[in-house]
């Protein structure tokens, strides 16, 4: 190697010298420029690249005489692409005008092989933004050559000597190359820089937001590494715990022995290792923990270093605590509710039996003192309690009662929201009124759940708790509920049961049936159609007989209801039987049997009961049209009447005008009959009674007999020598017997023939039971008294046998009978109980058979009265009636027999009359009937007025129940109208009498 050569290449290892220099000088200070102004950053840099390309021209390569090389043509390659188009032009600028400064031939060359550079830097910057790449070593390799060919082949168009082209095509891409290749790894190391400066930053972050301690240390234990959580942990700064043995953190932490257990496992094992939750003591608080140990190897693989992550589970152990807890509780409700549903479950047990071991069960299930089961009575506006349980006393009670209405708003709420939760009853406004109570011995917390059943409230459910104020769980609340629900059950069950009972008690026979036609139910009337005996039926939960005994249609229902008949044969004999079936909402039917085997015979009877109970709406019908009319018929026949006897008095018996007076008074007598027999429609329901023998009825009758029969008719009587006792009374008995032996003597026609009245006994269980009766009928298991009275006349033809009862129905000619006889008859007979049936045949006569129910106790000895004869008298009378017609003829026929008499029509003015002088006045005589003032309160004045005055009271319509009223408001005597002034003045005489 020649001198000169070695020379050149110190020249150029220095010129490359120091432009690496420049351009890590360059690098170094870009990196305080991002933070400047785009304007002023690329100024500095161009002006940096600037001086680095002077420093190079100033000190250039001389390949040969007249030649140099230098590196301004990597410096503003450097300039555009590191530094920006501005850059590039400052320092292309700069680079040109010391170009042009130093001169000599190649001036121009070099000018443009500057502008070239420029431009070639600038299109390869574009194309980098554009792909969003950074300049790399192809790119300032290709950039060189590019820069080199160019810069020669304009040399050469410009005339300069190709004797410098092997230095130029050498020195130019290696000075764009190496300037390019330096600053390429300057800002690839200036990057991996930042980006670890940034990754540090970033784990820093993480591991400081981390909620758990995270902690490194080596194999000494000396703590190596700690986050913020980690800090707040052991309350010291990291610059205190960093350097410390991991022993000294433990003591601040009072860390449990695990610590180190764990931590020894990962040093022997390698592998992260995980304890179970701890219990440590931590300047923040006292905390559960769970420690994560793991291993931390560096980059060749080598474990020397340990981490450990304290996780805070404090609220995950409390909560898993908690749902233990719950569990064990939900498991401890769900065996109570079992045995809960067994105590229930028995079917023969008292449901307050079962009642009592539920309370038990549950007061255990939740842990309370008290369970009590109340049970609301709307009507009577109060709560019983069913059963209460003291769990620490084991008693139970049931005597405790509270009136609803102060505890209205509770079951209001209760209703609607179906549960209560109550922590704090005493301060509850709802139990205000029973405030001082709980405070004393009652519950501090409750819950109260409604048993509903359906969407009726029939009580609550009360769980107390004494002492603290508790908070109810919603397992406790939901155990609660279930509880009310299997009461309610209970009680549902317990109604169907009894639904199921009641079924037993109809007449009918029910089954139910699947759509298998499996029975699933038969009350006791279907089981007996089966054949089965009463044990099968004890019980209708049991097993049922087999589907085929029970009367079942070979049709299948078809719609959802139907009813058809067939016959049915049960335990050897033949039964009609009416099936009607309905089917059921979820499947199958209900089919209830009826048997119609006597329908048929009986449709026979209804229609006769109901011509019977027409009759009956009919009579009653003519005895309300009585009462209405018989008031003012009997005030004016009892005028008529007095004022005839007068004439009849006055009048000389052989005279014309005595005849018709009597005449008067037999026409007035007739009417009043007639009036009596209309009456006794109203009377006979409430007329006293009172235990007579019926023979002596017959007997006294043959008197009333003996003068209204003709020598041509034979009455046979034969009462018997039994006596036969009837609760009754004795006109109404003797009207039965006069009644019916007038009839049978009018159907004899005024022929000879004979009526014959007898008695016998008819005891129960006889045939008689089973006779067709015209009038009401026999009642099984009873005995009764039979009256037949039959004649030998004409007979009664078949179609008017069923009407001989109804009023004023009569076959006699006119004015022979009223036909009222025999429908009073009836009257009596329907008010009794009794029964009469009818037999005639044309021709041969009729017999009428009167049932009359016999009484069990002795005859009544009642006193008989004969009035006095002589009914003359010096009192004085005081005469009150609203007809003055009535007023007039008793004041005359009291004042012949010597009374002194006075009369008023109003009872108001005659009771002040009475008021001004009580004593004069002996008796009064009043009308019940009056429009001011009935007589019976009228009477009671004057009693209060002078209780020893006589009071008689009259009246035109008599129910039966105005004398005895009268005599239980003491008055003196009492008369049904028409009354005569004679029957007045018998009274009188007869009180004086006694």
């Amino acid at each position: 190697m020649t001198e000169s050569a070695l020379q050149t290449g110190l020249d150029l290892l220095q010129n490359i010298a120091l432009l690496v220099l420049g351009v890590l000088g360059y690098g170094w200070l870009r990196e305080p420029l991002p933070a400047w102004p785009r304007w002023a950053r690329e100024a500095i840099e161009g002006l940096i690249c600037a001086a680095l390309a002077l420093l190079a021209m100033a000190d250039p390569l001389w390949s040969r005489p007249g030649i140099q090389i230098d590196s301004r043509d990597a410096m503003i390659v450097l300039g555009v692409l590191y530094g920006g188009p501005v850059a590039g032009l400052i320092t292309a600028g700069i680079a040109a005008a010391a170009r042009l400064w130093i001169g000599g031939f190649a001036a121009p060359g070099g000018v443009v092989v500057i502008a070239l550079s420029y431009l070639a830097s600038t299109v390869l910057r574009r194309r980098l933004a554009g792909a969003r790449q950074s300049p790399s070593y192809r790119h300032f390799a290709a950039l060189g050559g590019v820069i080199a060919v160019a810069g020669l082949a304009i040399q050469l168009l410009l005339g300069r000597s190709p004797a410098g082209v092997p230095s130029a095509l050498l020195v130019i891409p290696a000075s764009v190359f190496g300037v390019g290749a330096v600053m390429v790894r300057v800002q690839r190391a200036h990057q991996l820089e930042q980006e670890m400066a940034e990754r540090e930053a970033r784990f820093r972050s993480i591991i400081d937001n981390l909620p758990d301690a995270l902690g490194l240390k080596d194999r000494d234990g000396r703590v190596l590494l700690v986050n913020k959580a980690y800090e707040r942990a052991c309350g010291r700064p990291a610059s205190e715990l960093i350097g410390e043995n991991i022993k000294r953190v433990w003591e601040i932490v009072s860390a449990p022995p695990g610590f180190a257990e764990i931590e020894r496992q990962v040093w022997e094992v390698g592998e992260t290792c995980r304890s179970q939750p701890m219990y440590v003591t931590r300047p923040d608080g006292n905390h559960w923990v769970v420690v994560t140990s793991f291993p931390v190897r560096n980059a060749v693989g080598r474990f020397e270093t340990i981490g450990a992550l304290v996780t805070i589970v404090t609220e995950l152990w409390e909560a898993r605590q908690a749902l233990e807890r719950r569990q064990a509780m939900m498991r401890r409700h769900r065996r109570a509710l079992v045995d809960c549903m067994r105590a229930s479950a028995a079917m023969d047990r008292p449901i307050a039996d079962a009642v009592r071991a539920i309370t038990e069960i549950a007061a255990d299930a939740v842990e309370v003192e008290r369970v009590s089961v109340y049970q609301l009575d709307r009507e009577r506006d109060a709560a019983s309690c069913v059963d209460r349980w003291e769990r620490s006393l084991k008693r139970h009670s049931d005597d405790v009662r509270h009136v609803i209405r102060p505890f209205e708003p509770l079951i209001a709420d209760l209703e609607r929201e179906r549960m209560l939760t109550i922590e704090d009853m005493p301060s509850d406004p709802r139990f205000a009124s029973a405030a001082e109570a709980l405070e004393k011995f009652g519950p501090r917390s409750t819950i109260i759940a409604a048993i509903h059943v359906g969407e009726q409230m029939l009580g609550a459910l009360f769980f107390g708790h004494v002492g603290d104020r508790r908070r109810w769980t919603v397992e406790e609340q939901a155990f609660a509920r279930s509880v009310a629900d299997l009461v309610a059950l209970m009680l549902l069950t317990a109604r169907h049961r009894e639904a199921l009972a009641a079924l037993d008690l109809v007449r009918d026979a029910i089954y139910v049936e699947r759509e298998s036609g499996e029975i699933i139910y038969a009350n006791w009337p279907a089981l007996r159609l089966t054949g089965s005996n009463h044990a099968q039926a004890i019980s209708s939960f049991r097993a049922q007989p087999p589907s085929t005994a029970f009367p079942r249609p070979a049709e299948p229902l078809r719609g959802d209801r139907d009813m058809l008949e067939m016959r049915w044969r049960v335990n050897g004999a033949d039964k009609d039987l009416q099936i009607r079936r309905v089917r059921l909402p979820g499947g199958g039917s209900v089919a209830v049997i009826e048997d119609v085997t006597l329908h048929k015979a009986e449709q026979h009877d209804r229609q006769r009961l109901q011509q019977h109970l027409q009759q009956s709406s009919k009579m009653e019908a003519i005895g309300q049209l009585a009462g209405g009319i018989a008031h003012d018929f009997n005030n004016l026949l009892g005028a008529v009447i007095g004022f005839a006897r007068f004439l009849e008095q006055d009048l000389p018996q052989d005279s014309q005008q005595y005849q018709f007076a009597r005449r008067i008074l037999s026409a007035c007598y007739r009417g009043r009959d007639l009036v009596s027999q209309i009456l006794a429609f109203t009377r006979p329901p409430t007329l006293e009674r009172h235990a007579i023998d019926l023979r002596v009825v017959v007997r006294e009758s043959r008197e009333l007999l003996a003068g209204s029969l003709p020598p041509t008719t034979c009455l046979a009587l034969e009462p018997g020598e039994t006596p036969l006792l009837v609760q009754g009374n004795e006109t109404q008995l003797g009207q039965i017997v006069v009644n019916l032996c007038i009839n049978a003597h009018d159907a004899l026609g005024g022929r000879p023939g004979e009526i014959a009245v007898s008695l016998s006994r008819i005891d129960p269980g006889g045939p008689e039971a089973s006779r067709s009766m015209v009038v009401g009928g026999l009642v099984e298991g009873r005995a009764y008294a039979r009256l037949d009275i039959s004649d030998t006349g004409s007979g009664i033809p078949s179609e008017n046998l069923a009407r001989v009862f109804e009023p004023f129905f009569t076959t006699k000619e006119r004015g022979r009978g009223t036909g009222l006889g025999l429908a009073v008859v009836h009257g009596i007979i329907h008010s009794y109980g009794g029964a009469c049936g009818v037999e005639s045949e044309l021709g041969r006569g009729t017999r009428f058979s009167v049932y009359l129910p016999l009484a069990d106790q002795a005859p009544d000895e009642r006193p008989t009265h004969r009035p006095p004869r002589d009914l003359s008298g010096r009192e004085r009378v005081l005469i009150v009636d609203d007809e003055i017609d009535i007023t007039d003829m008793l004041s005359i026929g009291l004042e012949r027999l010597g009374y002194e008499v006075a009369a008023l029509n109003d009872p108001i003015e005659a009771l002040d009359v009475i008021a001004e002088d009580p004593p004069a006045w002996d008796v009064v005589v009043t009308d019940h009937l009056m429009a001011n003032l009935p007589g019976l309160e009228f009477g009671a004045k004057l009693k209060a007025l002078r209780p020893d005055l006589m009071v008689i009271l009259c009246t035109g319509l008599d129910d039966g129940t105005i004398g005895q009223k009268a005599k239980l408001r003491g008055l003196d005597a009492f008369f049904p109208k028409p009354v005569e002034p004679e029957q007045i003045a018998a009274a009188i005489r007869e009180r004086k009498r006694r």
